[in-house]
């Protein structure tokens, strides 16, 4: 074998069909068979990571499940603590409970409880007791921390298995630990948790503590738990990190240990859990499906093996001997051959279609060979032809210069005929040739092979024409020949002539103006400059032309001036440019040029002609404008306030510093307008449009500033004018949020002046009709009661005098509320606890508000005492629950809070000093209150209800009464969100006083005692004396002050106790009694009043230690106010 024999055997190229066939399965094989083993050995990785998974969601289960436990371990020892069983300890009683309550919670392995000493005396199963746990690190630390303990797993000493002990002190009044109840977990509570580790293929699980000490086994004999890891699990793994590891048991079978450390409970205790997969089993399926797929991928490469061999010789030999045979008839020369296989077959098919096309193409191309042949010699005809009929004349002489052959142009152009130009020579027609100069001109044309010249020809007639001939030297085999194509230029000369004038016409045109005019050719170089030019530069045309005209241009304009020049030029595109020329002077001046391509009357490009103008007058004119402009925008720039000018596109075209501040630099970076507020550029796009109509705007504007921040304008935005035409827009913008918030502050703050003078009238007014009204309703009051002893209760009289005297005390009420609204109410303020108070009315209030709202009350922890008369916080109280009941739909929920409160700052509803307060919050669940409404709920009369469903007072009696002790309330609500009312009242700090022991009156009080009743009020004096009489006084009455001294110091009877008004006519009350007592030291006095409590304190009646009874009055308050008087020490 040689060489290429044996490279053919070994190069897949030159294998058959079949066996590369035969080869690529082979190959496809060894790749699935790759592919299987790699899909086995990631089922291997899948297997080992989910059991690492599995292990890990078991680590967080456990140390979930423990976090619960601890939880309810706790409660339930917290529960147990408060037991009464345990006080005091008796252990035989106390095992018995905990065995009692062990049996309803079979998960803790124990119940114990041990006292102090460390020693357990109860417990829930049968032990000896008592237990010494002193060594247990859960005593030790329930005994230093006093609270709750976790502690880690251990065998428990009463139930002998693996448990998780906690531990809860009981604590003495001393904060001393008095007992210590405990429980014993049981590790069955974490059974099924091991659920999720596969059993059907033999797993084992086991728990560790930190020590190594196996709590937990599973798959393997119980025997194990207590055990230590490192004498019974395969070597090494007690110690092993977290992770896979691939170990034989003890039994020297390959297992898989997953390792996953646990920390639970708030000390961080740490196990270790372990789960032991027997390889075998955990990668049984995956070695079943490798098997299994290497089973079927060798079966499938035999059958495609045996398959591809019959296909490669029944459907590839035979169509390729086919096309051997055709391929060899066509290198015959037969181009009529086609192939025999059917065009529809897969492959071949197509390759057959392709063979036989190309056979038809040659034919084609054979054919087209032969029609070429013939249409070379017609096209030979036609250039026989087109020489002929030529519009210049073509003459072909020998190199003596004989004519040898002529077209039909050259007999039209010099009138010979052919056969006459035949007979000639060139000498004979070129009027400048002879055979001299001919036989010199032939031998430099041999050797430039090409010339045009420019000569005359001679006609017939002897006359002569001009002409351009255009001779080439010719070489057809041996032979030399020179052809000579000739044009009669009479007209062409005719027409240079006639723009050789134009040109001279426009010359004089150019040189005529002001402007300075050049042309440049196709090179770039100028090739003509005016007069006006030259006069300007002082320079000749011989200078200037080419590029000369550049050493004039000023150095530092020079590389921008021609690059400018240049590249217009290569563009072929119009240029403008200013630039310094040296002028005649020798001095520079600015000029302005402009350059446009020209062209000639056919499109053809001939370079550059541009003009010129002397622009240094004009450009001082535009400097000195662009430093006013530049001052101008200085000005603009420095100006105070927002200042700014936009062209008539909106385009900002100048800017203040503080327009820049507050809007940013729109001049530089328009974009930003895109950030501001769009209310802000909607209201600019509005001002623009119209000051471009002629419209000029002045006004107040609030806009958005890019800060965020709200701030007032002045605006004004007017035209720029140049005359009529509009040029811009010019706006100002004056910060005015200063000046208007202050006036807003002054008009709120006069506004607050004119509703305290408002509420201080409506006091005064209720103060001035308190003390009439009050006679009246005492009178009626009285009249009443008086009348209704008389009858018998059953009588329809009795019954109508009940309904008056009811309508009476409801008019008591109302003046009372109106002078709570006035702060002018008589009170009786006294140190008090607003718990106790509030506790009192919690039963009334729960059946005043109804069974479907709950009422929830906070007492506040060691209130601060407040000094305030006890019924006027019943009647703040039951308004507001009332109107809290009253925005309540439905069920709902009203909440009483007490606290105490440091004021470290202003209240938000008054000033209030700082100082220390009590704090009373009532808050509802109610349909809450818009901002519109608070401003006016403690308006007097002001209601929300419907007409007939309140009065209007309530609120405005809350406060009237917050008010009148130095208090002050704030209301928060919000729509849909409920109502919160906030009170602070001042802390007392003075000592408690000792209340009075009420007395039950239950029959007339009078003993015969002798008193003075002083009334300027005829009826009131009537009704009272008849009252006094009625309860068993005797009594004195008297109109007049000066008449009751005078009953005293006459001794007509011993007086007890004089009851006077504090208002009369000739002296007050307080200066009567003293007038008497300076007459009967210690006699006792009872002062009333209808009198608001303001004039009351002007008379010095409402100091503490007096006794005072209020107008109206009833027979029973006026019989317990005497009583009171006398019986007081």
């Amino acid at each position: 074998m040689d060489n290429n024999e044996f490279v053919m055997s070994y190069n897949p190229r030159y294998w058959k069909i079949q066996s590369q066939l035969i080869a690529i399965i082979v190959v496809f094989g060894c790749c699935m068979a790759c592919w299987t083993a790699y899909v086995y050995h990631s089922l291997e990785r899948h297997e080992r990571r989910q059991a690492a998974e599995t292990v890990r969601r078991l680590g967080e289960r456990f140390a979930d499940r423990h976090l619960a436990i601890s939880g309810e371990t706790r409660r339930l020892l917290m529960a147990l603590s408060r037991m009464e069983a345990f006080s005091p300890f008796d252990p035989t009683r106390t095992s018995a409970l905990l065995a009692e309550i062990h049996h309803d919670l079979p998960q803790y392995a124990t119940l114990v409880a041990a006292t102090p000493d460390g020693f357990v005396r109860a417990c829930s199963v049968p032990a000896t007791l008592p237990i010494d746990v002193r060594d247990r690190p859960w005593f030790k630390e329930v005994m230093a921390s006093k609270a709750f303990v976790a502690d880690r797993f251990i065998i428990s000493k009463s139930a002998g298995i693996a448990s998780l002990p906690y531990a809860y002190p009981v604590l003495d009044e001393q904060g001393e630990v008095r007992l210590i109840l405990g429980a014993a977990l049981n590790l069955s509570a974490f059974e099924h948790l091991f659920a999720d580790i596969p059993t059907d293929y033999q797993a084992v699980s086991y728990l560790l503590d930190q020590d190594g000490v196996i709590l937990y086994a599973r798959g393997t004999p119980g025997s194990l738990v207590g055990g230590k890891a490192r004498d019974i699990l395969p070597a090494g793994l007690d110690t092993a990190a977290a992770g896979v590891h691939d170990l034989e048991d003890r039994n020297g079978r390959a297992m898989i240990f997953v390792v996953e450390p646990v920390v639970v409970g708030p000390q961080g205790s740490r196990f270790d859990l372990l789960v032991g997969l027997p390889e075998a089993g955990l990668f049984a399926d995956a070695r079943r499906q490798l098997f299994t797929n290497l089973t079927v991928l060798a079966t499938l490469m035999t059958l495609s093996a045996l398959l591809f061999f019959a296909y490669g010789r029944r459907m590839l030999s035979t169509p390729l001997q086919d096309l051997i045979r055709t391929a060899r008839t066509v290198s015959d020369g037969r181009l009529d051959v086609r192939t025999s296989l059917s065009y529809d077959l897969a492959e071949f098919g197509p390759l057959a279609r392709e063979i036989d096309t190309m056979i038809a193409s040659l034919a084609r191309e054979d054919e087209k060979r032969r029609q070429h042949e013939q249409e070379l010699a017609a096209s030979e005809e036609r250039f026989r032809l087109l020489v002929e009929h030529a519009a210049d004349a073509i003459y072909l002489a020998d190199m003596q210069g004989r004519l040898i052959g002529v077209n039909i142009q050259a007999e039209q152009q010099t009138g010979y005929s052919r056969n006459e130009i035949l007979q000639m020579a060139i000498a004979d027609l070129d009027v400048h040739a002879n055979a001299g100069n001919l036989a010199e001109f032939f031998a430099g044309l041999r050797r430039q092979k090409t010339t045009t010249l420019n000569t005359l020809h001679r006609r017939k007639d002897g006359s002569r024409f001009p002409v351009e001939v255009r001779i080439v030297f010719l070489e057809a085999g041996e032979q030399e020949m020179v052809l000579g194509i000739a044009r009669d230029v009479s007209q062409r000369q005719e027409a240079e002539q006639r723009l050789k004038e134009a040109e001279q016409h426009y010359r004089t045109l150019a040189n005529g103006g002001s402007a300075l005019i050049w042309t440049s050719g196709l090179d770039k170089l100028c090739t003509y400059f005016n007069e006006p030019w030259l006069r300007f530069t002082g320079r000749r045309l011989e200078q200037e032309v080419g590029d000369g005209w550049a050493e004039g241009v000023h150095p530092e304009d020079y590389d921008r001036c021609l690059a400018t020049y240049g590249n217009a030029f290569d563009r072929r595109e119009p240029f403008m440019m200013e630039y310094r020329l040296r002028h005649a002077d020798g001095g520079y001046r600015w000029i302005r040029d402009e350059g446009n391509a020209r062209y000639d009357s056919n499109g053809e490009f001939l370079g550059y002609i541009g003009h010129c103008y002397d622009i240094t007058e004009s450009r001082r004119i535009a400097e000195d404008l662009a430093r006013n402009e530049a001052l101008l925008q200085a000005m603009i720039r420095n100006l105070p306030f927002d200042c700014w000018a936009r062209d008539r596109d909106f385009r900002m075209i100048m800017q203040s510093r503080e327009s820049i501040r507050l809007w940013g630099d729109l001049l530089s970076h328009p974009e930003l307008a895109e950030k501001i507020d769009p209310k802000n550029r909607a209201n600019w796009i509005d001002n623009n449009s119209r000051v471009l109509s002629g419209e000029i705007i002045n006004g107040e504007r609030e806009y958005i500033l890019a800060s965020g921040e709200r701030r007032i304008f002045h605006e004004t935005v007017a035209p720029i004018r140049d005359g009529d035409h509009i040029l811009g827009i010019l706006g100002v913008n004056i910060d005015i949020t200063d000046r208007i918030r202050g006036e807003q502050e002054r008009e709120r703050l006069r506004q607050q002046i004119l509703q305290t003078q408002k509420l201080e009238s409506i006091g005064r007014l209720a103060g001035g009709v308190a003390h009439d009204f009050n006679n009246m309703l005492g009178v009626i009051l009285g009249h009443t009661e008086l009348a209704m002893e008389q009858l018998d209760e059953s009588s329809q009289i009795h019954v109508d005098l009940r309904e008056i005297r009811l309508a009476a005390q409801r008019s008591a009420d109302l003046t009372r509320q109106l002078l709570a609204f006035a702060r002018r109410q008589a009170a009786a303020p006294k140190q008090i606890d607003l718990n106790e108070i509030i506790e009192g009315m919690l039963t009334m209030l729960r059946r005043l508000i109804g069974e479907d709202i709950q009422l929830a009350w906070q007492p506040g922890a060691q209130l601060w005492p407040v000094k305030m008369d006890p019924s006027q916080i019943d009647q703040v109280v039951v308004n507001l629950c009332v109107n809290a009941r009253d925005a309540i739909r439905g069920s709902g929920r009203i909440t009483i809070a007490t606290d105490n409160i440091r004021q470290d700052a202003e209240v938000l509803s008054g000033k209030s000093p700082q100082g220390d307060y009590v704090g009373l919050t009532i808050s509802d669940s109610g349909t809450g209150m818009d901002s519109a409404l608070i401003e006016n709920i403690f308006e007097p009369f002001f209601t929300t209800k419907e007409f007939g469903a309140g009065t209007g007072l309530g609120l405005s009696t809350v406060y009237g009464i917050i008010k009148q002790n130095n208090g002050t309330i704030r209301v928060d609500s919000t729509p849909g969100a409920g109502t919160v009312f906030h009170i602070c009242l001042p802390r007392h700090l003075g000592e408690a006083a000792e209340s009075p022991e009420e007395t039950v009156i239950e029959k007339p009080l009078g003993r015969g005692e002798t008193i003075l009743f002083v009334e300027d009020e005829p009826l009131i004096l009537e009704m009272g004396r008849r009252m006094l009489e009625s309860i068993g006084y005797r009594v004195f009455s008297t109109s007049s002050a000066a008449e009751a001294i005078q009953l005293t110091t006459s001794g007509q009877a011993p007086i007890d106790l004089l009851i006077t008004d504090v208002v009369m006519p000739e002296m007050n009350g307080r200066e009567l009694a003293e007038r008497i007592r300076a007459v009967r030291p210690g006699l006792r006095c009872l002062y009333m009043s209808g009198y608001t409590a303001d004039v009351i304190a002007d008379r010095g009646v409402l100091e503490e230690g007096l006794r005072f009874i209020e107008k109206p009055f009833s027979k029973k308050e006026l019989a317990a106010r005497i009583r009171e008087t006398l019986d007081a020490d």
